[in-house]
């Protein structure tokens, strides 16, 4: 039916000379109807044949001879328009409030017009961070042959807008910029504002200043929305005066509960709750439910396979294990050029490894690279460069990220020197780093296929029952103390580390120690290796200080534990037993030691750990029990 009432329009444009070539009244598009009653369709129609005939009007005065389409051609370009155009309201514009951006605005006709954001730095917007090339190296581009605006042209730009905008409205006109920033310091208006009052003078000019930095409406307020109404309910409630707030909650007569009081309802619930200083409680993380503890005890019972990162990451923050091991909440990833610290890493650990793997091959020839520190820095230059697996990109910001990695993983290798010979001082004589990436566990993998590696987790008994541990270490050294094998554990580490001390057995530090005793009892259980020491390799320090394990016995020469090892062994098991029994029952308070944790973690937004700790709320896993581990042993 629309083809046919298309047909009816010819499949020529006509050239009688009248600007108007598709007139309305000679179409009927449907039925008759009352009248002055138009219909949607009818309005759609009218709408789109002044587009028709608009578009004609400006190829007349472009000068363009009108010119015959076809049918399918034409309806082709009504469906293009249909799906882009929209219809103009059915009402009028009175009593609305249209919000439009400034480009929009300079066109628009308007009796009142509200300027907002009109602070130094919004108004005008001249460039800088965002520009990639300098004012300098803008005029040698334009010189070049290439057109950009330079900051002269950006700003008489910026200056005509204001001027369009301010010239549009035909009664009143609002200037509104903020008086405060995020961190509560004055701002300034833009200089236009400055200009416009010095124009008109002081008393041409109303100013009124509002510095009310509270939510809660003042008492001389005229509430016109619901959410105001809420938030003075609630300060009045708080107050002692809880009648508005009844009201609010409160549904009105012979309808139910809405969903806005129950969430309103629910989030009073939870202030009143975190408020008790007791102890952490259900809306702290604290799981109640048994079919909820059931199901946890489930999914992390005998048969789970640890990780020092899962243990680790509990031991430092129970409500980020909940929400990254649990519920499995993940951050949306942002569309941003930024410094891919985990890369970065990743990148260094290659380049470590592989040196150190080289190291032990030919030791002759890292010897004479110590003793020249320019080909030392040459030779790092080189692996660093054949470390990166992705390609080097050819051009663009990713370049530029990939240039700046560069020169950062040069700068960590500047202590290497140093570092290595602290090491060397401190670890027995013929130590060398002999096993790397050394996997075990179901799912590890190590590319180097490292002859230590194993697909068996570590399994270890505590109170009576059984776990399974599973990780990969990043190096395992191999010396001699008198006739006895030993070892050390060695984790590379980008960020600034410190040493291991004996106070980390009972903190979140446990990926050493326990893999410690997995190479001992496990990965080197037959070649009968004692644990000698273990450590940080730290790029940002220049000394590697690894933490005792073993000592050689005075009397018979043979290697034995220190006795602070001896005594955290049992003690670090323990942790590990409490751990786990925290995650079976449930308990994932927002609690953690670091106190810049909210500036830096992916779940600050819905984490409260900065209310628990101005409440002083204090949390430790489950206890261990001695006297039923001692029954059973």
């Amino acid at each position: 039916a629309f083809a046919g009432k298309l047909g009816m329009l010819g499949v020529a444009a006509r050239t009688t000379g009248s600007a108007d070539i598709f007139p309305s009244s000679e179409i009927p598009l449907a039925e008759p109807v009352a009248p002055n009653k138009d219909t949607p369709d009818q309005i759609a129609w009218r709408q789109l044949l002044a587009g028709l005939n608009a578009a004609e009007r400006w190829q007349q005065w472009r000068g363009v001879e009108s010119a015959a389409v076809t049918l399918p051609d034409l309806i082709a370009e009504l469906i293009l328009i249909g799906s882009t155009q929209k219809m103009a309201p059915a009402n009028d514009s009175l009593g609305r409030v249209r919000v439009l951006s400034a480009p929009q605005a300079r066109t628009g006709e308007f009796d009142c017009l509200f300027v907002a954001g009109l602070s130094e730095k919004s108004f005008p917007q001249l460039g800088g961070d965002d520009r990639l090339y300098s004012g300098a190296e803008t005029q040698q581009l334009n010189k070049a042959g290439l057109r950009f605006s330079e900051m002269g042209e950006r700003s008489s730009a910026e200056m005509l807008l204001f001027y369009e905008i301010i010239t549009r409205p035909t009664q009143r006109l609002v200037f509104s910029y903020p008086a405060l920033d995020e961190k509560a310091e004055p701002l300034t208006p833009s200089p236009y504002v400055a200009e416009v009052r010095r124009a008109f003078g002081e008393p041409g000019i109303v100013v009124a200043e509002d510095l009310q930095l509270s939510p809660i409406p003042p008492d001389d307020w005229m509430l016109w929305s619901e959410r105001e109404q809420r938030i003075r309910a609630v300060a009045q409630a708080g107050a002692g005066d809880s009648a508005a707030l009844a009201r609010v909650l409160t549904p009105r007569r012979g309808q139910t509960v809405t969903l806005l009081q129950q969430g309103l309802r629910g989030g009073l619930q939870s202030i009143a709750e975190r408020a008790a200083r007791e102890e952490f409680g259900l809306y702290e993380g604290i799981v109640c439910s048994p079919a909820a503890q059931a199901a946890l005890a489930r999914s992390f019972g005998s048969e789970h396979c640890w990780s020092t990162s899962q243990l680790e990451q509990y031991a430092a923050c129970p409500f980020k294990f909940f929400a990254n091991r649990v519920l499995k909440l993940r951050e949306l990833p942002e569309a941003v050029f930024a410094t891919d610290y985990a890369g970065r890493g990743s990148w260094y650990h290659g380049a470590v490894t592989w040196m150190f793997r080289a190291w032990a091959e030919n030791p002759d020839e890292w010897q004479a690279l110590q003793d020249d520190p320019i080909a030392f820095a040459e030779h790092c230059a080189r692996v660093i460069a054949a470390q990166r697996t992705e390609p080097h990109p050819e051009q663009g910001l990713e370049r530029a990220l990939h240039t700046i990695d560069s020169a950062a993983l040069k700068n960590l290798f500047t202590p290497f020197l140093a570092q290595a010979k602290s090491y060397a001082e401190a670890a027995p004589t013929g130590m060398q780093a002999k096993h790397f990436e050394v996997a075990f566990g179901p799912g590890k993998t190590s590319d180097r296929g490292d002859p230590l590696c194993q697909s068996e987790p570590w399994q270890f008994q505590v109170n009576g029952e059984t776990f399974k541990l599973s990780g990969q270490i990043d190096r395992i050294d191999i010396g001699t103390v008198g006739t006895q094998l030993v070892f050390g554990i060695i984790d590379y580490k980008t960020g600034d580390q410190k040493h291991f001390t004996e106070a980390d057995f009972s903190g979140t530090r446990l990926q050493l120690p326990l893999y410690a005793l997995a190479a001992e009892e496990h990965l080197l259980q037959t070649h009968g290796a004692t644990a000698w020491q273990m450590g940080y390799w730290s790029a940002t320090h220049k000394t590697v200080k690894p933490y005792p394990l073993g000592q050689q016995n005075e009397d018979s020469g043979f290697v034995v534990p220190t006795d602070e090892w001896q005594a955290n062994r049992k003690q670090l098991l323990q942790r590990v037993w409490s751990l786990v029994q925290g995650i079976r029952q449930g308990q994932f308070p927002m609690s953690n030691p670091d106190e810049h944790c909210a500036s830096h973690c992916e779940y600050s937004t819905i984490c409260r750990v900065n209310q628990a700790r101005s409440l002083e709320k204090n949390w430790e896993p489950p206890l261990f029990d001695v006297k039923k581990l001692n029954a059973k042993s």
